[in-house]
């Protein structure tokens, strides 16, 4: 996922990077702070959120504490337009193997690519998340490159990656 940061910033996004541990199973820390912060002092309007495997958990966890702390149409002057979840799973502690399954409470639009073929040692896999824009690369069209991928090289793959990409710049403006 940081390959898709960098190719962000060189497009001209404010970026910011967290390790998945920046987000509490709250939803709170320092990713929600300095979100908070771009929007309060740095003019910000448009968020977009997206991580791989826990960090895709933790998409989750922030997207339902900015909604519940004033976010969409609330005290926050500030739309997650755009998150993205990568074979998801659940941001409830570092032992957890269940796939994130929730659509993130505060985003206008999500992509989920999963897997469900290649677990890897720890057998983690995504799943389909109503509401979302599913791509399951286990599956045709994808399986021709999806099929080579497991969850520990998921967020390796240059497919997905300029998926990630391509879609956030559609929803979301420099």
């Amino acid at each position: 996922m940081y390959y898709v940061s960098q190719i962000l910033y060189a497009q001209g996004y404010d970026v910011h990077y967290f390790d998945e541990d920046a987000v509490t199973w709250l939803g709170d820390g320092e990713a929600f702070d300095v979100a908070d912060n771009a929007v309060g002092n740095q003019n910000i309007h448009e968020i977009a959120i997206y991580g791989a495997s826990h960090g895709g958990g933790s998409v989750y966890c922030l997207s339902h504490y900015w909604n519940l702390n004033g976010g969409v149409g609330g005290l926050f002057e500030a739309d997650v337009l755009f998150a993205a979840y990568v074979d998801a799973i659940r941001n409830v502690g570092i032992f957890t193997t269940d796939p994130e399954d929730r659509y993130p409470t505060a985003a206008d639009f999500c992509i989920n690519i999963y897997q469900t073929h290649n677990g890897g040692v720890a057998g983690l896999f995504g799943t389909s998340i109503p509401g979302a824009f599913n791509i399951h690369v286990s599956v045709p069209p994808f399986d021709t490159w999806g099929l080579l991928l497991d969850h520990g090289t998921m967020d390796d793959s240059v497919y997905i990656q300029q998926g990630i990409i391509e879609q956030l710049m559609l929803h979301v403006d420099r």
